[in-house]
């Protein structure tokens, strides 16, 4: 399988105002209609020459820097343009392009190009391929990944986050050794409950009716 079509060559430090000028942001909610639009501000024939057909945007680094608009993917979309190639993405761009879809033509692109070059004959040839066959574009990759790094960084295992989870274990805690300690306190809906599971007699109430709740850590911590 082999895509062709026009490319449609910029250069460094994309934004988002020369993809989608913000004088259009609050006048449509009609991404068609804004998509003839998309990249006047650099080339205002940009929706004639590749709506007709489509087209390969082709860019350098830091593309879609810039304000928060997720109109820019849209309109990008709108317009025809699959996919977008560059050597680097704004992150910000980066996560409105995975909300709306952009980066699904970047995985046809590049998995159609890999298999065609590849030409594997059976699923054996596919397993010996050094790269996975299905995949991002180098510059779609190398943005996935400085996110993935971001987020673990500074939200995920921030010290404030993983403050607030510690303080949301102990919570747990507390509540699953009480009910353990006086099981009584779940109440007589959950006595049936547990009586319908046909539970023997002598297991907490506690454990059996809050272990989906507070995970299998406080229920192994329990029972050992």
């Amino acid at each position: 399988m082999t895509l062709k079509a026009r490319a449609f060559k910029y250069g460094d430090d994309i934004n988002t105002d020369y993809i989608i000028s913000g004088k259009y942001k609050f006048k449509s909610t009609d991404m068609e209609a804004m998509a003839v639009h998309t990249m006047e501000e650099l080339d205002s024939d940009y929706y004639a020459k590749v709506k007709p057909e489509g087209g390969f945007l082709v860019a350098g680094t830091n593309f879609g820097m810039g304000p928060s608009r997720e109109q820019a993917p849209l309109v990008l979309i709108h317009s025809t343009t699959k996919p977008v190639l560059a050597k680097r993405f704004a992150r910000i761009f980066y996560r409105h392009a995975n909300n709306t879809g952009l980066q699904v033509g970047d995985v046809v692109a590049t998995s159609a190009a890999a298999i065609t070059e590849a030409a594997p004959v059976d699923a054996a040839a596919v397993r010996r391929e050094e790269r996975k066959l299905i995949r991002y574009s180098d510059s779609l990759g190398d943005a996935n990944r400085e996110l993935r790094k971001f987020l673990y960084s500074n939200v995920y295992y921030h010290p404030r986050v993983a403050q607030v989870n510690r303080r949301a274990g102990e919570m747990l805690r507390t509540v699953f050794q009480g009910y353990v300690q006086e099981p009584e306190r779940l109440g007589d809906a959950a006595a049936r409950r547990i009586e319908a599971r046909g539970v023997v007699d002598d297991q907490p109430f506690a454990v059996l009716e809050l272990a989906p709740a507070v995970g299998t850590a406080l229920v192994a911590e329990f029972v050992q």
